[in-house]
């Protein structure tokens, strides 16, 4: 992945925030063999739930309310 990962990271707190607002189903897929920790970091606060072998698990480094006022102060 290329940088910069700032723009990536913001671009996900508003759409997780628009999600929420809207009650809207997203699913999102990322190659992890090729992603950087920060951005491993960064998925995991901003999706609520994660595939893991086939199995969908919630994120436990998720929180809407961060992601929400976050999208918040980025505008």
């Amino acid at each position: 992945m290329k940088e910069p990962l700032s723009i990536i990271e913001d671009f996900e707190r508003i759409v997780d925030g628009a999600v929420n607002q809207l009650f809207f189903p997203l699913i999102c897929a990322y190659e992890g063999v090729k992603m950087p920790d920060h951005l491993r970091s960064i998925l995991m606060e901003t999706h609520p739930y994660v595939l893991v072998e086939d199995e969908l698990v919630p994120s436990e480094q998720y929180s809407e309310l961060e992601t929400v006022l976050a999208a918040e102060e980025s505008e």
